[in-house]
């Protein structure tokens, strides 16, 4: 064993009365984890398991989810955590498309699958019997090749409209859970949130930089994140000391939390990442956890964390843009592309943010064109394609500007959705706004803008919008039509849902 499972296994060790894990259902010391885990890889031996692959897990969050993470890093064998909120179909993808032998689920969930791959076969699980182990013969043939230092595969959703798996090797979870455990210090016994599903990777911090110090993590499940208001008390009455979140789950708690009913005076840290956050909750967040210190994160799944900027303390009342992503982290390498070549890193200069490092995948499992699609060689070094356009600023720090892929054409105009986006967010009233486009065989392009009121009683109307986007845009940027919502759509790994936002579009509109 090295790095992650190593600190892991000496952790519960040296805590082993120190509790790890609590839930809803149930609290477990380190050595109550280091025993279920002990447990589930001798099962695994046993039953001959331990070398067929690798391990899908299908559970909602749970101490033995945790456990049997525990026991597939114990075991050097790679696992996948898998959405059990997803419908069937998407499940039964990922299991063929990862070749999986077995799945560690549920017995209503596994009698769903089985149901659906039929040369599933149900295995009891002996160490706990509320889980079962679904295992299967895949051919020699049927295995895709792999890294042989894989740890995990986290699967994301596809341009193609299939999930894809993303490998992240030892080496790329483990530079960045050394890192962020240098950069923000958890001591033992203090309390971690979490809050993002194990299948989205800012659950990597959660679980491992929490565990490996000897902390307490507080575990969420899905559900219980969809109630901000027993979110905020749950938050509140663990004494939560670290925070990691998406901004759109954050601004949920702001908005519908009621947090000033509840002492946060433990809170110290909050993290956030996933997507911008506007300057105005952020704000108002700051201000009702005024003891925290917050911290900006980005990095797509392929690469972790890359880059990170603390927020200043407080926010300057004239700030009114979204703050940098920041500096790159030790260990990630940037560059920026421009016009297919790398721009000198310079204040003022623009383009699509490419990275490489210790953190970047290998690649996609069984992607081939896509492999070649997302990594660009140059100088006999492999570089991803973030997808992600980046300015430096006077600083030296990246500003995030919006997607490559969310760049529409109308009259002629090249248009980054994510500059309309952010031009609403200086708007007083308007905490959240999200910008869609179609291609309309009589008009062109139609741009649509989704927002959310800080006060939801009030109103805005059409010609006071675009009143306001007439100060903020150019002419051809001011979208053709805006609608009002009361919370945003969200993804199952809690940020905006823009397909559900498209949906939305073609009633509205």
């Amino acid at each position: 064993m090295e790095g992650l499972a190593s600190s892991l296994a000496e952790s519960i060790t040296i805590h082993s009365d120190r509790t790890a894990l609590r839930s809803a259902e149930e609290t477990w010391t380190f050595q109550q984890l280091g025993m279920y885990c002990a447990q589930t890889s001798t099962f695994l031996q046993e039953q001959g398991l331990a070398n067929k692959g690798m391990l899908g897990i299908c559970l909602p969050k749970s101490t033995a989810y945790v456990g049997i993470i525990t026991s597939a890093l114990h075991l050097s064998m790679p696992y996948v955590p898998l959405d059990i909120e997803s419908p069937v179909s998407r499940l039964v993808y990922i299991i063929e498309d990862a070749s999986l032998g077995m799945v560690f689920t549920t017995k209503a969930q596994g009698a769903l699958l089985t149901a659906s791959i039929p040369d599933l076969k149900t295995i009891p699980f002996t160490p706990d019997d509320t889980l079962v182990v679904l295992t299967r013969e895949v051919a020699a043939e049927d295995q895709k090749i792999r890294p042989p230092d894989l740890a995990y595969v986290l699967y994301t959703s596809g341009s193609t409209g299939h999930p894809k798996g993303v490998f992240i090797t030892r080496e790329n979870a483990w530079c960045f859970v050394k890192w962020a455990s240098d950069t923000f210090p958890i001591a033992p016994g203090e309390t971690v949130a979490s809050i993002a599903p194990f299948h989205f990777d800012l659950s990597v911090f959660d679980l491992f930089v929490t565990l490996i110090n000897g902390a307490e993590l507080v575990l969420f499940t899905q559900q219980e994140c969809r109630n901000p208001l027993l979110l905020a008390q749950q938050l509140s009455e663990h004494r939560v000391g670290t925070l990691y979140a998406t901004p759109s789950l954050l601004q949920i708690l702001l908005r519908y939390g009621r947090l000033g009913r509840y002492d946060f005076s433990a809170l110290r840290r909050v993290l956030f990442a996933g997507e911008v956050f506007p300057i105005e909750p952020l704000r108002q967040l700051q201000s009702a956890w005024d003891q925290a210190d917050f911290y900006n994160l980005y990095g797509p799944t392929e690469t972790n964390v890359v880059t990170w900027f603390p927020i200043p303390k407080p926010i300057t009342a004239g700030q009114t843009d979204p703050y940098p992503i920041g500096q790159l982290c030790p260990y990630a390498q940037g560059t920026i592309w421009h016009e297919n070549a790398p721009a000198k890193w310079e204040p003022a200069a623009e383009g699509e943010l490419l990275i490489r490092g210790n953190s970047l995948t290998p690649g996609y499992l069984g992607q081939v064109k896509k492999n070649k699609l997302a990594f660009l060689l140059f100088n006999n070094q492999k570089w991803y394609k973030t997808g992600d356009r980046v300015r430096v600023n006077d600083s030296g720090e990246l500003v995030y500007l919006g997607r490559t892929d969310r760049m529409v054409k109308r009259r002629g105009y090249r248009i980054e959705l994510a500059e309309i986006e952010h031009a609403f967010t200086r708007h007083q009233t308007i905490i959240q706004a999200a910008a869609v486009s179609r291609m309309q065989p009589e008009t062109g392009t139609e741009i649509t803008v989704f927002y959310q009121l800080s006060i939801p009683a009030t109103t805005l109307t059409t010609l006071e919008l675009k009143q306001f986007c007439t100060a903020q845009l150019p002419s051809y940027m001011i979208p053709d039509h805006f609608v009002v919502l009361p919370s945003f759509p969200c993804t199952s790994s809690q940020k905006v849902d823009y397909q559900a936002l498209l949906a939305k579009m073609e009633d509205h509109v």
